[in-house]
Parts: C-alpha cells; structure tokens; sequence
C-alpha cells in the first residue's frame, strides 16, 4: 500500500465529507442507481482480477454514510461509468487517509510487521473468507439468537435469512414460477429506471437493476411466504435528508446502523447485492449477551471436531482429552508419524483502535488468552512426551476416568500446534511469531479460523490429499518471517502455496513477500460453484 502523496491536505473527515457533496448535488434516485451500479463494477472486477478495487466493507457502509446525510441535490447523472470511477477515487483517498493515520509513528522499512496498523485496517476494511453456505449453517445454528434480536418484530429468523437471500438473488428467484416470471416482466417495465446498461467486457451493453421499488420486493416476498411491509421496515433505512452534513468516522457508521441491511426513499430500495451482507447478521449473534462463552466454545470445538473428522478420518482423531493432572486438550489428530494438536479458541477479537500505542496493548489482551494459550497447550503435550507421561483420559476425575490413548507407545516424529479460533485473528494470527513467547519446545503455531480450515480442508480432500496439507503446514511454519499476507488471511498463504509451491519453498535472509488478497482464489476456487448451488438448496431456486 503506497500513502498520499500529500497526506497534510487529507483528513478522514475532509474525505468523508467530500464524498458526501459529491452525492448531495445528484437527485437521491440517481445516487441509489450510482451506488448500486458501483456494486455491479465492483463484484464484476472483484470475479475477473485479483479482488476489489475499493475495501468492501467501505463500500456497504456508504450507503449509510448516505442516508443520515441525503439531499435532494438538482443535478443528474448523466454517465454512470465516469461518476462510478469519480466516486472510486475519492474512497480510495479516505481508505488511505485511515492507513496513514494507522500507521503514523511506525517503521516505514517494516510496515509488514507493524502488526497494530495491518490488524486496524484489515477489522475495519476487509470482510472474512466465510462462503454463503458457511454463514448459513452458521446462522441456523444460532437462528433463535437472532428471534431474540429481532424480538420486536413478527419475522422469524428463518425469515430474515431466507429474505436477504431472496433479494441477493433476486433474479433466479424470480424463475421459480412462471407467474413470478411474468410479474417480473410486467415489473421491470414499471421500473425502468432502476436500470443502468451495463457493457463489461462484452461488446453489447446489458441493463442491470441497480436497485429495487418497494412492489417489486413485495411481490417476491410475499410469494415465498414472508411478511414484505414488515421485512422493508424492518430492514430497510429511511434516508434523511439534511441541510448541514454531518460527519461521522466510516468505521462507526456500521456500529450505527448494524441492524439494516439496505436503506430506502419513498418507493425505492437500495441492497448491497453482496454475499457479505450477511456478515451483519453473524455479528449480531457473535455480539449478543446470549452467546456465552461456553456456547461458543461448544460450537467451536463441536464444528472443528466434525471437519477434522471428514478429513483425516474419524479413528485418527481423539477429542475432549485429559491429561495425567487433568489438563484438558481439544482435539488430537494422529496421521503417519505426526501429532496435530488442534486447540479452538472462540474468544471474541476486539476492535482494534486506529491509535497505535492503544491498539498494541487491546492486541496483546487478545493474543494471550487465546493464541498464547492455546500454544502451550500444545506444547504441553511435548513436555509429557519428554517425561514419559502422555497418557490422556476421557475425564480429570481420577476415580472414574478411563484411558483413551497412550502416546508413549506410538512413534511420534512430529509435534504440530494449530490454533482454530471463531472468527480470523487476521494479522495477529498470520504473523504469530512476532508476538509469541514459546519455549522452543515445539515449532510456532498455525492460526486459523474456522471457516478458512474448513474450506482448506475441502480443497485438499477435493483435488489433493493428506499429505498434501501436511506439506503446506511445514512450509508455512517454515516461512515465518519470510512471506505475509496483506489482508491477514491464511487463504492468500495456501493459494500461494498451491501456486508456487516449487519457488517459496524456503526462507531467504533478508528477503520478504507480500501476498495480495488475489492469491486466496487459487485455494478457495471452488466457493463460487458452491455460492451458485447454495440458493438451489435453501431455497430451490
């Protein structure tokens, strides 16, 4: 990431506020299509290149910076392409107004291990690698948490997902029916002006809907059973419009505002039309004072118990162990002379605060109650090996606990610790080395959230094997230090390693690289297949 060239004349506020009269001087109808034909252009560049021109989650707070600072402006938009790459430009100057903020004061040689301004704008800019189908089991796993958020209204929770996932696929949700099919017709005939041509790559220039009117949502909804009036006020907010803008900091809006997902004005609705949205439902539940430790941590290890499980083969992993002193140890998996040590850690990860000395310390409050610890007991395990007592036991109660495994009496080569978390740790996680206290007993720990394992692991059950991931763990392990991913995710790590596994194959002194987000597709390449067949099961659509 390269700062502004003149960072003394851009402030975050400056920026913000600057995007806001850009917006105000159009009619509020031209912005809702502005906005919603810039999510087009960016999920279509987003497919075809190596990711998104602006941060996504900037992205789908602006219509909410918006909306609490809308004005009726005079002017139309007259070309949608050139104001889709004005408005690009000036995101782009308030995404680096909040890099150089975050990383005033640090190293500029050593940016890739300044960990507290990586982790800041990785939080605040970058959503995590969860597919639609993982945010679904995820969501109906917890869906009477989000019954009880959403109390006040008569929608169940198995109707806010499966509405938002209707309005996402508008299109082939229409399909179901052919009566639904020619209301559609009759609909985009009606809202003709919620269409923006549209040429891409293509020769030929296509209308695409931008946004929707509140009969054309209605008719969809009420067709597949769910309350539309309540479903829009309930999801959707009202934009006001003000005289005097003003400002509040991007990363607050969605803090503001995180119970809608679109906003509305008079008959017309504007929907980020972007799987992430549903991030804001996860949050939900992940923040809610009904989400106890213990129920998080059961999910945690209950989900991390099954993947492993499918993967290496269930008589290979042992779960819920004791040890001699009754020391408990998550889940071991055994395959051809190793040890993985699988530790699940589903401690909420804290906001980072854009002030550095303040981010180190909430940082170090994250990493020791769950990195940390999760590596020692890891290396816990090694330690009974070196004294001849790794026996483990189905309960600490002495009395009445049996033996489940017996290390002793198995060749063991290799000792692994993988830390399995909730949500991404991002760059505390991907840089652990740089934070970590160990003893040197056994190498550094793998951290990885849940929903990255699982789609690791399906790539190599998929299209390699066992071996295979052993063999990405060691050269991970082995380049610590070497190699960093820019978006703090493991994904980006394994894609490199499917691609240029021959050429990063070890560490070089003095010598470091920087993967950007787009290697994380060579590993997860089969998301988008499973994106498209999701809404055929869920929905049958």
């Amino acid at each position: 990431m390269e700062p502004l060239l003149h960072p003394e004349n851009y402030t975050i506020e400056k920026c913000s506020v600057d995007i806001l009269h850009y917006l105000r001087q159009f009619k509020i109808e031209d912005v809702f299509r502005l906005i919603g034909y810039s999510y087009i252009r960016l999920n279509h560049e987003a497919a075809t290149s190596s990711g998104y021109k602006v941060s996504p989650k900037l992205m789908l707070n602006l219509p909410f910076m918006y909306a609490e600072n809308a004005c009726n402006g005079v002017n139309r938009i007259s070309d949608y392409d050139s104001s889709f790459n004005h408005l690009v430009d000036l995101l782009e100057d308030l995404y680096y107004c909040h890099y150089n903020e975050a990383t005033s004061g640090a190293n500029t040689h050593h940016l890739h291990e300044d960990i507290a301004s990586n982790v800041y704008m990785n939080f605040h800019f970058n959503f995590p690698d969860i597919s639609i189908r993982q945010y679904l089991d995820f969501l109906y796993e917890h869906v009477d948490i989000l019954e009880h958020y959403f109390d006040r209204v008569e929608l169940s929770g198995d109707q806010i997902i499966k509405g938002l996932l209707i309005l996402l696929n508008y299109e082939r949700a229409c399909k179901k029916s052919l009566k639904l099919r020619m209301q559609k017709r009759w609909q985009e005939i009606r809202d003709s002006h919620c269409f923006v041509d549209v040429r891409f790559d293509a020769p030929i220039s296509l209308k695409v809907r931008t946004h929707f009117t509140t009969d054309s949502i209605r008719m969809l909804l009420n067709k597949f059973d769910i309350p539309a009036d309540t479903f829009i006020d309930t999801m959707f907010l009202k934009v006001q419009q003000q005289q005097v803008i003003s400002f509040e900091y991007p990363t607050n809006i969605y803090k503001k505002y995180r119970s809608y997902f679109g906003i509305k004005y008079d008959e017309a609705i504007l929907l980020p039309r972007n799987h992430n949205i549903l991030d804001r439902l996860f949050n939900i539940i992940e923040d809610s004072d009904l989400y106890i430790d213990k129920r998080k941590g059961d999910y945690l290890e209950n989900r991390a118990y099954e993947i492993i499980c499918k993967f290496f083969g269930e008589k290979n992993v042992y779960k819920n162990l004791f040890d001699e002193n009754g020391d408990d140890q998550d889940i071991i998996v055994l395959y051809n002379g190793y040890l993985l040590s699988f530790e699940c850690k589903a401690t909420k990860f804290k906001e980072p605060f854009i002030n550095k000395e303040k981010s180190e310390t909430r940082l170090q409050r994250n990493f020791k109650p769950s990195l940390q610890k999760a590596y020692e007991q890891s290396e816990r395990i090694a330690k009974h090996m070196n004294k001849g007592t790794a026996k483990f036991y189905n309960s600490r109660n002495r009395e009445k606990r049996e033996l489940v495994i017996d290390l002793t009496e198995i060749k063991i080569a290799s000792i692994r610790s993988i830390v399995v978390t909730l949500t991404p740790y991002l760059n505390l996680g991907t840089d652990i080395h740089l934070m970590l206290k160990k003893e040197g007993v056994i190498k550094e720990p793998w951290s990885i959230d849940i929903f990255s394992l699982e789609q690791i692991l399906l790539k190599c059950m998929y299209d390699y094997n066992i071996d295979f991931f052993i063999g990405f763990l060691e050269n991970r392990l082995e380049l610590y230090g070497s190699v960093f991913s820019v978006s703090g995710d493991e994904l980006s790590h394994f894609g490199n390693y499917i691609k240029y596994r021959e050429l990063f194959n070890q560490s070089i002194e003095g010598v470091t690289t920087h993967l950007g987000p787009g290697y994380r597709s060579f590993g997860n390449d089969f998301i988008d297949l499973d994106n498209y067949m999701v809404f055929r099961d869920y929905l049958g659509i």
